[in-house]
């Protein structure tokens, strides 16, 4: 979704005039809401915020910290969390972000739920070796069955070749691989499983799983919108999308929604 700004802004640009708000900023926004370099929803307005949040004491990040996720900040039920209430816990939910900021697209994806009734909640662990998919809060969420292991992710690594392009912008640490062929692939690993391996579509009502799909807009950010490294990212994540779409496909008519 934040690709949709970076896509118009690049659009503007090549016309040699870009919006008011690729000048000057914009407030901060939230990623999970539809966005247009024009008319989009804004924190003021809905109430969700993005990485940061004002309290009492200043600004600080949201949802508490990777791995103990409190999504306590959002002061109002997300649709995840009204569906849950409505069909009493029946209907699936899932979230498979990046980072902690995304576990907005769902909140708590039902306040009642407990168990196996959690909902799958996971993000890109960058903070530990190896480096892989970890629940946003055990107490709150869980993995999703089949999930791939570390070893996954290495084969891709292993088979890997950097395009060697702005490499000057190349990030380094523990953001090295962030927005990277590899972790890229490695998350269509886990959209693939999650569908495979879960009961998705099989409840009765109609189940949600929210997808962010972090790299495009990373990329931009590390890169610049224009760099061939964004536009490299794109195909790869659109791919993560057709493999939802060919998963879902192979299984049998169900009723939930990719």
């Amino acid at each position: 979704m934040a690709g949709c700004v970076a896509q118009s802004q690049e659009d503007h640009a090549r016309r040699g005039r870009l919006p008011e708000r690729g000048r000057r900023g914009v407030p901060v926004d939230d990623g999970s809401g539809p966005r247009n370099d024009r008319n989009r929803p804004l924190p003021y307005a809905h109430g969700i915020t993005g990485h940061h949040i004002r309290d009492g004491n200043g600004v600080r990040g949201i949802f508490g910290e990777e791995g103990r996720a409190d999504p306590s900040d959002i002061l109002v039920p997300t649709l995840a969390d009204l569906w849950s209430d409505r069909t009493r816990n029946r209907a699936w939910i899932g979230q498979i972000g990046y980072q902690l900021a995304h576990l907005g697209l769902i909140g708590y994806g039902g306040r009642s739920r407990t168990g196996d009734q959690r909902p799958v909640a996971v993000y890109w662990d960058e903070e530990h070796e190896p480096r892989t998919w970890a629940v946003q809060n055990p107490e709150l969420y869980r993995m999703p069955e089949g999930a791939p292991g570390p070893e996954v992710l290495q084969a891709c690594r292993a088979a890997h070749v950097p395009p060697g392009i702005d490499s000057q912008f190349d990030p380094t640490g523990k953001i090295s691989e962030c927005c990277s062929t590899p972790v890229i692939r490695f998350e269509g690993d886990l959209i693939e499983a999650t569908l495979l391996s879960e009961p998705v579509g099989e409840t009765g009502t109609t189940d949600l799983l929210f997808i962010n799909y972090k790299a495009p807009d990373y990329a931009g950010h590390l890169y610049n919108m224009l760099s061939e490294w964004r536009r490299g990212s794109w195909p790869m994540s659109i791919k993560n999308s057709g493999v939802c779409g060919h998963t879902w496909r192979t299984r049998s008519a169900r009723t939930a929604t990719c």
